[in-house]
């Protein structure tokens, strides 16, 4: 009789222990799939996004943000307008060879501008906000002879493709 209440007891235990091991497993299990659902719904809130951005009319515009070519001889007229603003001289333009992914042509550009500090900060402010998206990759600053400044600036220009 006294063999078998213990055995009783080692099953009870073991038992007990099962269900706080199971207990946990779930807990674990339940928490990660609220992470991944999560996720899912964010990849989907994302697909959305780039569905919607792909027939919005940003691509057909004439004033776009990635437009479908790069036109290049457009953002040099813009650039233009901008240096004669700011009585900024520009001194050397140069454009490196694309890179190109399935959806996305990068165009670096190095262009250099000589002029006082408040209107070369001017020029990065109109190309910060002009609708095409232009990222500044790369910024030096050099002193010169004149009291003025020289920006040298790495551009990178967006088309899709």
């Amino acid at each position: 009789m006294r063999l078998l209440t213990v055995t009783k007891k080692g099953h009870l235990i073991l038992l007990i222990g099962l269900l706080i091991a199971n207990y946990g497993a779930a807990i674990y299990v339940r928490s990660n799939y609220r992470e991944v659902a999560n996720l899912q719904q964010q990849l989907r809130s994302e697909t959305e996004k780039v569905a919607r951005f792909k027939e919005s009319d940003l691509i057909e515009q004439d004033d776009f943000v990635v437009p479908s070519q790069i036109k290049l001889s457009e953002f040099i007229t813009q650039l233009e307008q901008v240096v004669a603003k700011y009585e900024i001289s520009l001194i050397n333009f140069t454009s490196d060879s694309k890179s190109e992914t399935e959806e996305v042509i990068k165009l670096p550009l190095e262009v250099s501008f000589v002029g006082d500090y408040k209107n070369l900060i001017n020029l990065i402010l109109d190309l910060e906000q002009q609708e095409r998206l232009v990222t500044i990759e790369e910024l030096k600053l050099k002193g010169t002879e004149e009291d003025k400044l020289r920006m040298n600036l790495l551009l990178n220009m967006y088309a899709l493709q």
